[in-house]
């Protein structure tokens, strides 16, 4: 079991370096690699250099040596890290991303609070529901990433969405404090409100991207129903268009801790499914 607390529908691995120093991590299946903030390099006395990664000039960093019986959960990860200013990581040190998640089967306890690294033999004992994840493929079948797709229901329609633990809104009334989210395109947002006027919406519900957030009153899950759970709308392009660029089909929006509040779910990355239970 890793060293986490729950904040505010996010989880945070808080791991201690040998320096004594707390490294504070969002974990986020919907994230692209693992890295860290600036301030978080230079507070860790990391040496930074300039390097070409993937055809792009980055800033990494070392790895920060941690106390031995946090390692665990930096093991697999490639060094140097990335070092840069993530939209939406502010309030962090820096993010676990898809590839520290790929292959491996994990444990989201939001119910109980806890985050476990599974045997990948093993799928959990608590969870019964189960769905099917989609992961793009290259074309001699592989996986491109580990950016899962999961489907969902809201009002009896059903949407592909990214499974993203560390969706994050900055509710206007929250002073600066992110929150965990799900997103929906704007398109499926307008026919949400056309259908359900008295649905609850907030104007200017995200103080970031000065977008709308609505509440559903149930999203149903691998056959689960559980609700309510606030949405933050986004422009359609955003998913449609980019995020879908990384995934096995289109999707709508993102799944992320405004829904997942209410369950018990293991990712098991190499069966390619997800179990829950409320």
């Amino acid at each position: 079991m890793l060293p986490v607390r729950f904040e505010d529908d996010r989880i945070f691995p808080h791991l201690r370096t040998s320096q004594g120093l707390e490294l504070r991590l969002l974990t986020d299946t919907g994230g692209g690699g693992v890295y860290l903030t600036p301030q978080c390099a230079r507070r860790h006395g990391l040496r930074t250099a300039t390097s070409l990664v993937d055809g792009t000039v980055c800033v990494v960093a070392g790895v920060p040596d941690l106390i031995p019986q946090h390692r665990a959960a930096m093991a697999g990860v490639s060094a140097p890290l990335s070092v840069h200013q993530g939209s939406g990581i502010e309030d962090c040190d820096g993010l676990l991303g898809q590839s520290w998640f790929d292959n491996r089967v994990w444990r989201f306890d939001h119910v109980h609070q806890r985050l476990e690294l599974l045997d990948g033999a093993e799928s959990g004992p608590e969870p019964t529901a189960v769905c099917s994840l989609g992961f793009q493929r290259r074309p001699d079948g592989s996986r491109a990433n580990a950016f899962p797709r999961i489907s969902a229901a809201v009002d009896g329609e059903r949407l592909d969405l990214l499974l993203d633990t560390g969706a994050t809104a900055y509710p206007t009334r929250s002073g600066g404090r992110g929150r965990g989210t799900s997103f929906i395109a704007a398109s499926v947002f307008a026919r949400w409100r056309a259908r359900h006027a008295h649905w609850r919406v907030i104007g200017d519900g995200d103080a970031r991207f000065h977008e709308p957030m609505i509440e559903v009153p149930t999203v149903r899950v691998a056959g689960l129903d559980v609700g309510p759970a606030w949405f933050t709308r986004r422009p359609d392009r955003n998913f449609h268009e980019f995020m879908s660029a990384w995934m096995d089909r289109r999707v709508d929006g993102a799944l992320g801790g405004s829904v997942l509040r209410y369950l018990v779910v293991v990712v098991d990355h190499p069966r390619e499914v997800a179990r829950f239970g409320a």
